[in-house]
């Protein structure tokens, strides 16, 4: 099993670049939580799964809920194309904006019809 927490960006039309961050759960099992596990700060992570809504009861009484993913699917930008060059902390990505340093475009108009 393995938790992590995602950095979502959404469209945000009172932040001052129009983006807010999302930080959003994932929990994932089996493979998946190796995949998971294996994503590093700043890699591109693809999450498919059941949307569940956690509620608790904070110390201080308020009622609390967070949203989470239960992912079945965990696909990482470093292992989605086989014979692509690993991302290393060391190296910042080089990649010119709307591309990720393994050359896949990553920006995705909200407009854009499926």
């Amino acid at each position: 099993m393995a938790m992590e927490r995602l950095a979502v960006s959404v469209t945000c039309h009172t932040a001052q670049n129009g983006e807010a961050t999302y930080w959003l759960g994932v929990v994932a099992f089996g493979k998946q939580a190796d995949d998971l596990a294996r994503h590093r700060k700043g890699d591109m992570v693809s999450v498919s799964g059941s949307l569940q809504l956690n509620q608790w009861k904070a110390q201080d009484g308020i009622q609390k809920e967070q949203p989470q993913v239960v992912a079945d699917i965990v696909i990482s930008a470093r292992t989605a194309r086989p014979g692509c060059r690993q991302s290393s902390e060391q190296e910042p990505p080089s990649a010119a904006p709307g591309w990720d340093s393994e050359g896949i475009y990553n920006q995705v108009s909200p407009r854009d019809d499926f």
